[in-house]
């Protein structure tokens, strides 16, 4: 703090007293009025105190606090395909079957610092049955490259760790993909599949870095050999 600042505090202060000491009477005759109006002015004051700390609060939130949006989600579902339908309405389709389900959505980090996402879970139900079908995301992908040595070629396996979580920097917004696999159908499954397959409604569930539950209806579900061929268009 500067000198010059001093002596306006200095002055300031000389002044009240010298106010308090002229209108000493003033003050001890109205003392009550004085308490009462000083009292409305510090709850005022608090209060105004109170909401621009919890603005602070708020802008500090957003700041460490990802912020994440989930938005343009797709299924591209083979039940939807007229060949696969055809043969759940035969009731052809047997449990060693494994149908790939595709899930394509767009994330928006609203916030300014990274976050993370575990791939969704994708659960189907049922209409008016008080049924579910959860499928875990594909984390693994098995790879094969042809090697040639000096007296004679090979193919190598290799397995590719796709990892559990999604992360995306602050501000960053970004298109996933997605595979959900169904290995060896469960006869439960299969049964309400076979029973009650145009009424099938899709979810994803998954957790954010905060570890909160979120519950999400995909209302865009397609046949999947369509969304392939726009993703090959694309390209």
């Amino acid at each position: 703090m500067n000198l010059k600042k001093v002596f306006i505090i200095l002055g300031l202060i000389l002044a009240i007293l010298i106010c308090g000491i002229k209108y000493i009477d003033f003050l001890n005759k109205n003392a009550g009025g004085i308490q009462t109006i000083a009292t409305v002015i510090l709850v005022i004051i608090t209060a105004v105190y109170a909401y621009f700390t919890y603005k602070m609060i708020e802008l500090v939130k957003k700041q460490i606090v990802p912020d994440i949006e989930i938005s343009d989600i797709v299924i591209g579902s083979p039940f939807l395909e007229k060949e696969i339908s055809e043969m759940l309405k035969s009731g052809s389709i047997k449990e060693n079957i494994n149908f790939e389900i595709l899930l394509s959505f767009v994330i928006f980090n609203k916030g300014v610092v990274n976050a993370s996402i575990q791939k969704p879970t994708l659960i189907i139900k049922f209409a008016k049955e008080n049924y579910e079908f959860k499928i875990l995301p594909k984390t693994k992908k098995i790879e094969t490259k042809r090697v040639e040595y000096k007296y004679f070629k090979s193919v190598e396996t290799q397995i590719k760790d796709l990892g559990n979580s999604i992360y995306i920097q602050g501000g960053q917004i970004k298109k996933f993909e997605i595979i959900y696999r169904t290995y060896n159908l469960s006869g439960e499954f299969l049964k309400h599949l076979q029973k009650n397959f145009e009424n099938m409604k899709y979810f994803i569930e998954y957790y954010d870095n905060l570890s909160r539950k979120h519950l999400v209806e995909i209302k865009d579900v397609r046949p999947k050999n369509e969304v392939l061929k726009e993703r090959y268009k694309s390209i």
